[in-house]
Order: C-alpha cells, then sequence, then structure tokens
C-alpha cells in the first residue's frame, strides 16, 4: 500500500476500495438489499477516474465502479467521493460528476444515460453538514420540498 504523506486518509481510502472485492463487500452491506440482489456483482469493475467534460476541462472522480444490474442487464455507476474536511459543495460537485458521466454518454451517441448512485465519505472533526434529502438545500415550506 502506497501512502501519500499529504493525503493520508484519501491514500488509504482508494487503496482500501481499489480491491474490488472490499468495493462489492462494502456495496453489499450498505446498498438496499432490493439492489444488492439485482447487481451482477461479476461484472463489477473499476472505471476510469478522470473524465472531460463538454469544455474539455479534465474532472477526477476519487473512485468508481460500474456493472450490469436488473433482468434488463442495465449498467449503473457507483461514484465514491472522500471528504475529510467540511464542504457544503459537496452535493453540487457529486451533480457536477454525474453531469460529465452523462455529456460523455451524450457526446458518444449513447441513448440512454447511466444512472449512478453516490457514495460520499466523511471523516471530519464536525458533522458534514450534507444534507440526507436534496430537497434539504433549498429553503422553501415543506409542502414545497414535497412536490
Amino acid at each position: 500500500m502506497q501512502i501519500d504523506i499529504k493525503h493520508p486518509h484519501d491514500s488509504i481510502f482508494k487503496n482500501v476500495f481499489d480491491d474490488i472485492k472490499n468495493t462489492k463487500d462494502f456495496l453489499k452491506a450498505y446498498l438496499p438489499t432490493e439492489l444488492v440482489e439485482q447487481i451482477d456483482f461479476d461484472t463489477m469493475k473499476h472505471t476510469p477516474t478522470e473524465k472531460r467534460d463538454i469544455k474539455a476541462n479534465k474532472t477526477h472522480f476519487d473512485l468508481s465502479v460500474d456493472c450490469l444490474v436488473g433482468d434488463k442487464k442495465s449498467r449503473v455507476y457507483i461514484l465514491f467521493e472522500h471528504k475529510s474536511y467540511k464542504e457544503k459543495q459537496t452535493i453540487i460537485q457529486i451533480l457536477r460528476y454525474c453531469l460529465v458521466l452523462w455529456e460523455n454518454e451524450l457526446r458518444n451517441s449513447k441513448e440512454n444515460l447511466t444512472p449512478v448512485i453516490p457514495f460520499v465519505f466523511y471523516h471530519g472533526d464536525t458533522p458534514s453538514g450534507l444534507h440526507d434529502n436534496f430537497s434539504d438545500y433549498f429553503d422553501v415550506e415543506e409542502w414545497f420540498k414535497k412536490i
């Protein structure tokens, strides 16, 4: 295991999940049972973590895998993001990653987009400040969040 002295937590995170068996075990433990039962774990593989957006700017994910799921053998991306400090923009960062993935698919004439399941790993000293529901990022009345 190689550890970057400046970013030891990030190095450990990446080294642990670079082992596809660890990734599979984690997902089997933390994804909903209905989804775990549908994932073809034999097809799971790491995907390149560097992508380019429509303006050719590089984007680097911490880690991502893809696999087949369901009877239709649809593809799904599972994105892992590691944070060692509190950052309110994390949700926007995840959305940007999804957008880059989808832009690449559209650019390659893919008809249907691939769903993305994001995981954020946070180990800071204070609560992350991330909301459980995306609608909680908006200052609107509860009835509006349910629409």
